[in-house]
């Protein structure tokens, strides 16, 4: 008994010191907690249902926490509208999901991730210059596209990021846009989880709970670290992120099947 309860403190301390670590990553740059939660809470040892269900419950609280602290850089009658074109295209990349698990996922992650990396490096080559106001048909795009890739892969970030960072926008703002216009989807996200998974998911629930402490002390921290960055240090930060993103979607299926 005695050992089950050291093992049980090890595990609850390993995904506390994982979720701080995400936290603090995203809380300096403005996203990536799914994207290395995901992949460290699989490492640690937790169920699919259980990783997804504790990832998306942590992500929704710090973003939470993120909006909250800075509330005033946030533009949402710029952001709301984006945030309902992502809603409305959640469904489908739910259900291309459950259409690619009867098939070849992996294929399809890697296609994905193939995909995301060239439009990344044309618009690092590219070197368009930020603007105070960019097209609005490219907002929806990048709504319409983040709303598919967060139900397909949970990596709904990246299309919005590009989006954001082509704007000439106060570092501030650069920070806080994506985890308000994303947080608005969380209740849907979670009934998707609940009616794919039933209660295997609701465990999850109560773990977030216990390591919600270790997320406000990683959120501060991050918030702190990302005062102190510039425009152009945030952009840096964001697409090598983003290139991270890209490796491990094309990476992770092979590795596997090894």
């Amino acid at each position: 008994m005695h050992a089950e309860a050291v093992a049980t403190l090890g595990q609850v301390a390993l995904q506390g010191g994982i979720l701080l670590f995400c936290a603090f990553i995203q809380s300096t740059v403005g996203f990536a907690f799914s994207l290395f939660s995901n992949s460290l809470l699989l490492m640690a040892g937790l169920a699919l249902p259980e990783t997804v269900m504790l990832s998306l419950l942590g992500s929704a609280f710090q973003r939470l926490l993120m909006t909250s602290s800075l509330r005033q850089h946030v533009a949402w009658r710029e952001i709301l509208p984006l945030s309902a074109v992502s809603l409305l295209t959640l469904p489908l990349g739910v259900s291309l999901l459950w259409l690619c698990s009867k098939q070849s996922l992996a294929f399809a992650k890697i296609c994905l991730g193939s995909l995301l990396l060239v439009v990344l490096l044309v618009q690092w080559f590219a070197k368009v210059p930020p603007r105070e106001r960019v097209a609005r048909g490219w907002g929806w795009l990048a709504a319409a596209s983040s709303g598919v890739l967060g139900g397909f892969a949970n990596i709904g970030g990246p299309p919005l990021v590009l989006w954001i960072h082509a704007h000439d926008w106060a570092a501030e703002k650069i920070r806080v846009s994506l985890p308000a216009m994303t947080m608005v989807l969380v209740p849907v996200q979670l009934v998707l989880m609940l009616g794919t998974f039933g209660t295997a998911v609701l465990p999850s629930a109560r773990q977030a709970l216990v390591v919600a402490p270790a997320i406000v002390v990683g959120t501060g921290v991050g918030l702190t670290v990302g005062k102190r960055l510039s425009q152009a240090q945030l952009r840096t930060v964001a697409f090598v992120l983003l290139l991270v993103t890209c490796l491990a979607c094309i990476l992770e299926p092979v590795l596997r099947g090894r």
